[in-house]
């Protein structure tokens, strides 16, 4: 796509005033007429304001690209022993009319952790994200989904509980919403019973130019620990004090065998 620039108003800054794309990756050099054949660049241009009206003059409705940004994040209350663990997240993309190869950018913030890895390029439908864990504080912010021309993109996220024996309460806002009702997330993957409700952000549209800051914010908040969620919190600490007391009970005796 090659988009073009002109003097902005304020000395010594640009704009934007069209974007004209090529409908086959193909090297360009100007050189050559065949070169620029093979490019195979498209007629339509859309130019905006031209004689500072400020109102925009189209020529042609064609080679539009609009994306938008979602963060998606993640916050526990109540159990701060677990602010480090990393609760698995699913982020579906999903615009079958969108079917280039698309490879998305990412920003995160670390918060108690996070792991996350951007999917391989691939049209919209093809870049859900499995794989994505979030601890307390992280987030993830997903950059450049492309919004689609004849049909809007929309996301779904949803998150599961892996912390056995312990019940959260899981909710979630959509941008500016309110928040959902809370579902309580055991770590039985029976039934979906560890599943959060999905978060679907499908305020997008088609064809529009989308500057708003997206964000799904999920928030979990302790409900209960189980007994068996006691023990399997509590046995590793033990272990590692039982372990340091009987290596302290060996060192003293060889100590004492020694003197």
């Amino acid at each position: 796509m090659d988009v073009y620039v002109k003097d902005a108003s304020t000395a010594g800054q640009y704009e934007i005033y069209g974007y004209v794309c090529f409908k086959a990756d193909n090297s360009i050099d100007g050189t050559n007429e065949t070169s620029l054949k093979a490019a195979e660049k498209t007629e339509g241009f859309v130019s905006g304001d031209t004689d500072g009206s400020n109102a925009t003059e189209t020529d042609e409705e064609a080679d539009k690209y609009y994306t938008f940004n979602l963060t998606v994040s993640k916050t526990l209350e109540g159990d701060q022993a677990m602010n480090g663990n990393q609760f698995p997240f699913n982020v579906d993309f999903t615009n079958a009319s969108v079917t280039a190869k698309i490879l998305l950018k990412q920003e995160t913030t670390a918060g108690g952790g996070i792991t996350a890895n951007l999917p391989a390029a691939g049209g919209v439908s093809a870049l859900d994200v499995s794989d994505l864990k979030l601890a307390n504080g992280a987030k993830v912010k997903y950059i450049g989904i492309p919004v689609g021309v004849t049909e809007a993109t929309a996301v779904a996220v949803f998150e599961c509980n892996n912390v056995t024996g312990t019940i959260y309460k899981s909710s979630y806002k959509v941008d500016d919403g309110t928040d959902s009702k809370f579902k309580s997330l055991t770590w039985d993957s029976t039934n979906d019973a560890n599943k959060s409700d999905v978060a679907n952000l499908t305020t997008i549209t088609a064809n529009k130019d989308d500057d708003v800051s997206h964000t799904i914010a999920f928030k979990n908040i302790l409900e209960t620990i189980s007994p068996t969620g006691v023990v399997m919190r509590v046995a590793p600490y033990v272990l590692i004090l039982a372990a340091g007391i009987t290596l302290l009970l060996i060192s003293r005796r060889r100590k004492a065998e020694e003197e």
